[in-house]
């Protein structure tokens, strides 16, 4: 007697090691192998493991948004945003000092300062092609401006054609560069500038005392 308890003990906790059998609902009736060694949560602990569940998914949600706005470095002003073409949207936009170290090496080297342009894009410069600076869009433009470069440098010996196109290509940087510090300064001026207070309609307007 006291051997088939111990074998019928055995069986009940191999069986419910089996997780296929403790998900069936004739093993979680009373008195089944699972119901003796796996009872069914409680009430409060269902809810607190629902909680549990729902603040992971938030969690999870809030680093999926981090990520993606990491992805996306700043935005651009639509007004140096470039539809024309995607080649110029390759020019960067720069600070205004490295946009002259640009416009200086196009003048003496064809093509050296296209292929600054790139470089400093990829760490300070930001791209053209849409208002959303990314890392993608970073590493085409800098594709894109070694190309160029290469082009331009190719194409000095035709009549110096790469020799004008590099400068066209330095007085556009430059020209986007004092753009683009024109538009901070308005920016900044708008930001620091106090907020008009509203009067309303028909409210009586006190001079000041040096008036009277």
């Amino acid at each position: 007697m006291r051997c088939g308890g111990l074998a019928r003990a055995a069986c009940s906790a191999l069986l419910c090691l089996n997780t296929a059998c403790c998900l069936r609902s004739a093993c979680r009736r009373p008195g089944g192998c699972c119901a003796r060694c796996c009872p069914l949560p409680t009430a409060p602990e269902a809810a607190g493991a629902g909680e549990r569940r729902r603040s992971q998914a938030r969690s999870l949600a809030r680093g999926k948004s981090m990520t993606a706005s990491s992805k996306e470095l700043s935005k651009l002003d639509a007004a140096l945003v470039e539809h024309n073409g995607v080649m110029r949207g390759a020019i960067p936009v720069l600070p205004l000092p490295l946009a002259w170290i640009c416009m200086v090496c196009n003048v003496f080297v064809p093509g050296l300062g296209t292929l600054s342009m790139g470089l400093f894009c990829l760490c300070v410069g930001k791209p053209r092609f849409s208002s959303s600076d990314t890392a993608k869009a970073r590493v085409g433009a800098f594709c894109l401006d070694t190309l160029v470069a290469a082009s331009q440098l190719f194409t000095v010996l035709f009549c110096l054609v790469g020799w004008g196109w590099s400068i066209w290509w330095g007085l556009i940087a430059l020209r986007l560069a004092k753009k683009y510090k024109r538009i901070q300064l308005a920016e900044r001026a708008a930001a620091t500038r106090p907020a008009a207070i509203a009067v309303p309609a028909g409210a009586p307007v006190i001079a000041p005392d040096f008036i009277n």
